[in-house]
């Protein structure tokens, strides 16, 4: 009896999407889809997620990509990952029902996740379906995704974190995702009123985000704070310590940052006590080790994790991760560990 999606005023149970996603992949097998690569650009925020949680249950790749993207590029990335198919649009009945028959889990190309470089050529990465999973439950568990969390989902749907961090994991967690548009300078008014009306407890943005809704919040958006008891995560880019502690000194709550490596699987770490004054991402995932090295004096975190990517396209070929000699990524990020 719960409500695991919430788009507007539909509410979608469990039987709901198994049903939905039956359709989708009914769909995938009738056109010939399965086993093949396909490129999504659907603009319905709900339909473009449920896509994504049927292809699990599928042999279907799919790579999420803006729906804005100029055609040029859309050719470009196609060509590049031999993709079969641009789907922007699919049709859910209500009233569908459910064939379990089409509900696969074996392991498969699952995501293929592209970059945002606005230049060049854009470097994609191939995600397992186990690995997705496997740091979807993983990172679910450290930040504590439960049945009493609801998150506001206004990521955009083609982002890794958009994808794993906050819809995946959300649903290992059997916890309520509440999905709204894309959060943008238009509708930053609008976002406390989403907040509110859904009892959003859980809200997860970027760092530049934060900083705009620091400054430009309505006076009730403290009250909606007290009331939901509203925890906030950052990801993507640096949590830079300006940008939290203008947010505490407007709305007396910390900001939680996420640090995460499309190479290796996604989110990484989360802070688990959120700090003011320290430039800190908290705790790894379980599955992921990390070790620090020295190169032209600067320390630099490497990564290994059992989560990684499959492989990298770059310039149109397909290229292996490179790790050294123990299976450690260079992030090329400086840091230090506590």
């Amino acid at each position: 009896n719960k409500d695991f999606l919430i788009y507007g005023k539909k509410k979608i149970k469990s039987r709901k999407l198994l049903s939905y996603i039956s359709q989708i992949n009914r769909f995938l097998k009738t056109k010939g889809l399965e086993n093949k690569i396909i490129i999504t650009q659907i603009e319905n925020r709900l339909h473009a997620l449920i896509f994504c949680l049927a292809a699990i249950f599928s042999n279907t790749t799919i790579c999420p990509l803006d729906p804005k993207l100029p055609l040029s590029r859309v050719n470009k990335i196609k060509r590049s990952i031999d993709a079969t198919k641009v789907i922007k649009k699919i049709d859910l009945k209500e009233n569908g029902l459910i064939d379990y028959d089409l509900f696969n889990l074996d392991n498969h190309n699952f995501l293929i996740s592209f970059s945002s470089g606005t230049s060049g050529n854009p470097k994609g990465a191939i995600h397992d379906s186990n690995n997705v999973l496997g740091i979807s439950f993983s990172y679910s568990k450290l930040v504590n995704f439960n049945q009493q969390t609801r998150i506001l989902h206004c990521l955009p749907v083609y982002f890794t974190a958009g994808i794993i961090n906050t819809f995946f994991s959300s649903l290992c967690g059997s916890s309520t995702i509440i999905i709204v548009n894309s959060f943008n300078k238009k509708n930053i008014f609008n976002i406390w009123d989403s907040i509110s009306k859904y009892k959003v407890n859980l809200v997860y943005l970027l760092p530049s985000i934060y900083s705009m809704i620091a400054n430009f919040s309505p006076s009730k958006a403290i009250n909606i704070i007290k009331k939901n008891k509203i925890e906030f995560y950052s990801t993507s880019n640096n949590l830079y310590p300006n940008i939290r502690k203008t947010f505490f000194k407007k709305f007396k709550k910390k900001i939680k940052s996420c640090y995460g490596i499309t190479e290796m699987g996604g989110p990484l770490t989360n802070e688990i006590n959120s700090s003011l004054v320290k430039d800190s991402v908290g705790k790894l995932i379980n599955g992921c080790k990390i070790k620090i090295k020295k190169i032209n004096g600067k320390k630099n975190l490497f990564f290994k994790s059992i989560y990684k990517c499959k492989s990298l396209i770059i310039d149109n070929k397909i290229k292996n991760v490179k790790t050294d000699n123990h299976g450690y990524y260079n992030s090329q990020d400086i840091g230090y560990i506590e």
